[in-house]
């Protein structure tokens, strides 16, 4: 997959999000549109997905997989996850304190609120933070330091296959308290790891398309079921990686420049937009109409995460992580 495909992947995902969000816990707006935002918890999949196939990628293209340059992978890549994510952890903070949504309320009350700040700043809270949805900051911090590991593992293509199932049946497992594991993450990471190793061809969209929209049928249908043999996050690993395939065979003919845009900004996207749902519901809800709804979450969640990108211009932020960067590179 080219970066443009995984652009417009994340584009769908973060869709799908908002989607998700905004109906899967009520049935006010249509058992159709509950259904889609069940559904829609695919994004984080999706970007799990993704995340396991682009950083397994650009580690096989480094010279040497020695502990030396591992480590420093590992580091420059956290760098670049830590400062994407502290612009929007002091946008939400600074637009929740002024609005009232003070850290009181925001933490719960048995647990301290500023070691909870400290844990937020580092993404370790979990479903504890500021915003419940920056739990996803611990668990991908997880996984790439669980990277080494299966990238090991990944060598090997019989021990690859073993893993991927082990990977799988963690789906299965009740929770652990591990987090990674909980929500099911360690399948869809691993998934997209495997495909990375895939030889890179041009997908022939007359065969492929069809069979990757019958699969992400049946895993949609499969989601949609209360089976007690079969964790809906199985499903939903299945559906991202439908939807996945569905999406790089179509753009041998669209290049979907909409969801390439909007998943540019995914990002920010994703650890802002669920303030304005907690501080301005009636304002989101402002119609019976779902499509509106969502619409309008998309357009305010876009301005946001564009407003926060030309910050980022303007103090020359942005320049600071690539001094960072350059210069971790060279140690």
């Amino acid at each position: 997959m080219t970066v443009k495909d995984t652009q417009a992947i994340k584009g769908v995902a973060i869709c799908l999000m908002l989607w998700h969000h905004l109906f899967w816990n009520t049935a006010d707006y249509g058992a159709v549109s509950q259904a889609v935002g069940i559904l829609g918890k695919v994004c984080v999949s999706l970007f799990l997905f993704l995340s396991g196939y682009g950083l397994s990628v650009q580690y096989r293209q480094t010279s040497r997989k020695s502990l030396h340059e591992t480590f420093r992978f590992l580091l420059v890549r956290l760098v670049k996850l830590y400062f994407a994510f502290w612009p929007c952890l002091i946008v939400v903070m600074l637009v929740g304190t002024l609005s009232g949504y003070s850290f009181h309320e925001a933490y719960p009350d048995h647990l301290n609120p500023y070691k909870c700040l400290l844990l937020d700043c580092l993404g370790m809270t979990g479903y504890n933070s500021y915003l419940p949805e920056w739990w996803y900051m611990r668990m991908i911090v997880q996984l790439y330091l669980l990277f080494p590991l299966l990238y090991l593992l990944l060598c090997r293509r019989g021990i690859a296959l073993f893993s991927l199932c082990g990977a799988v049946a963690t789906l299965f497992l009740p929770q652990v308290g591990v987090i990674f594991i909980d929500e099911g993450g360690l399948g869809p990471f691993f998934l997209g790891m495997v495909c990375s190793t895939l030889p890179a061809r041009q997908m022939k969209t007359g065969i492929v398309l069809p069979l990757a929209l019958l699969m992400g049928v049946f895993f949609a249908w499969l989601g949609l079921q209360k089976s007690l043999l079969l964790p809906q996050t199985f499903s939903l690993m299945g559906l991202a990686f439908s939807i996945a395939i569905v999406i790089r065979c179509l753009r041998n003919h669209y290049a979907f420049p909409v969801m390439t845009f909007l998943g540019k900004h995914s990002g920010t996207m994703y650890f802002t937009h669920s303030l304005f749902l907690i501080l301005i519901p009636s304002v989101i809800y402002f119609t019976r109409f779902t499509p509106l709804i969502f619409l309008w979450l998309l357009l305010i969640a876009l301005g946001v995460a564009l407003l926060i990108d030309q910050a980022q211009r303007l103090t020359r932020y942005r320049r600071l992580q690539e001094r960072i960067v350059q210069y971790l590179n060279q140690v």
